[in-house]
């Protein structure tokens, strides 16, 4: 999956997701994708 993708589905800018995940990123997203969405509201 792009990064940039992830990044408009989540919410989050592309430097904080390959902050958070330099590697695997949609991998770690899959799990963290709760934890972005009560970020988002």
């Amino acid at each position: 999956i792009p990064v940039k993708q992830i990044a408009e589905r989540y919410g989050v800018s592309r430097a904080t997701i390959y902050k958070v995940a330099p590697r695997n990123s949609a991998l770690v997203l899959e799990d963290r994708k709760n934890e972005y969405k009560d970020t988002r509201k």
